[in-house]
């Protein structure tokens, strides 16, 4: 059903920017799905994707699919699954090892080109499904107009230590400690501005601030000179009356671990370059 979703919003998003921009046809539209893992709903959305192109009679349209992950045993799995070979064949399919929150270029790895703000013509479109949860972020708390940093300690006894890493992270007990900041608290001023606007429109709360979320949107803003599209889906909060009256953040465990995102500020972002968001209506479990 999402992969349905998503692949409708791309040809439409296609179609929209060939009707401003019919030159835009000349070059190829890139996807990059965000941490693949198994590949089933890529498997999906590139079916989808080019059955309404090929339906909506768009065949000379050049679009390439990039599953990536931050794993080479990932990568080396798609390449062998017997689903993805046609895609493959057809050289509309491509696959890259990348950290998103790191690297500032994308090297594709059957064809070796490396995606760059010289090399990308057309907007990059990018897929984050239950990503953003789990890569860094920053936890804040606001209280009577008043920002501060809440740093984070771990303790767990020590027969639950293995080679100094914890055997059971549901035996790891969190602590915050909370510690004033000054107004250049990141490096970049829109982080700032993001973070600050914090302390006159939240009251009581502690939040996360997706640091790392918004580390990678930049990256990707300047591989795809400023032409980006961001599709998302994941768990989290989109409004500022569901970052009001939070407790610290505890992790969830579930094999790995996860957070819940704050789309909030990652709209933000957008809006302060020029671009803009939208929400899905408040429901529990998915943004």
């Amino acid at each position: 059903f999402i992969a349905s979703c998503y692949a409708e919003i791309v040809i439409r998003f296609i179609q929209d920017w060939l009707r401003h921009h019919p030159q835009a046809k000349q070059n190829t539209f890139y996807i990059l799905e965000l941490g693949v893992g198994t590949g089933q709903f890529s498997y999906y959305t590139m079916k989808k994707i080019f059955e309404l192109r090929d339906a909506l009679q768009m065949s000379d349209i050049k679009i390439q699919y990039i599953m990536s992950d931050f794993t080479e045993s990932n990568l080396n799995f798609w390449k062998t699954h017997a689903a993805l070979q046609p895609y493959q064949e057809q050289k509309c399919l491509d696959y890259a090892v990348y950290d998103l929150e790191n690297d500032e270029s994308i090297t594709l790895h059957n064809s070796g080109l490396t995606l760059t703000a010289g090399t990308t013509k057309n907007p990059i479109i990018v897929f984050a499904n239950y990503i953003f949860d789990s890569v860094v972020n920053d936890t804040f708390s606001v209280k009577d107009s008043e920002l501060k940093e809440a740093l984070v300690s771990l303790k767990t006894p020590k027969n639950n230590l293995m080679n100094n890493n914890p055997i059971e992270w549901e035996k790891v007990n969190i602590k915050y400690q909370e510690n004033e900041i000054d107004s250049q608290y990141y490096a970049d001023k829109h982080l700032n501005d993001i973070l600050f606007d914090y302390r006159n429109s939240l009251k009581d709360t502690n939040f996360l601030f997706p640091i790392g979320p918004l580390r990678c949107i930049q990256n990707l803003n300047r591989i795809s000179n400023n032409k980006l599209l961001l599709i998302s889906s994941d768990k989290g909060y989109s409004t500022l009356p569901e970052l009001e009256d939070l407790d610290y953040p505890q992790l969830d465990f579930h094999g790995s671990f996860s957070v819940m995102v704050n789309y909030h500020a990652i709209g933000n972002y957008f809006k302060r370059h020029q671009g803009d968001c939208f929400y899905q209506t408040p429901r529990d479990g998915l943004s």
